[in-house]
């Protein structure tokens, strides 16, 4: 435990923290008090199959488009004068 009051003076007489540091110490403080225990790995995870995929909705035939009228320009022809 001297050790880390000695890091905590350390760390106290910088002008900048180092949020790492302060880390580590907490860290070594809290093992003293509780050692860490041997942690069983998790079981590793199963990708979960992907849902089939749903089929693309046919479109509707669009109708034919209606005939268009064709209209004819007039062109009126001047009088002569």
């Amino acid at each position: 435990m001297d050790s880390v009051r000695e890091q905590i003076q350390i760390q106290l007489s910088r002008s900048k923290v180092h949020s790492d540091e302060l880390y580590s110490i907490i860290k070594q403080i809290a093992d003293h008090i509780d050692p860490p225990k041997a942690v069983a790995p998790a079981p590793a995870r199963t990708a979960k199959p992907a849902p089939a995929p749903t089929p693309a909705p046919t479109p509707e035939p669009t109708p034919a488009p209606a005939p268009k009228k064709t209209v004819k320009r007039v062109v009126k022809k001047k009088a002569a004068a």
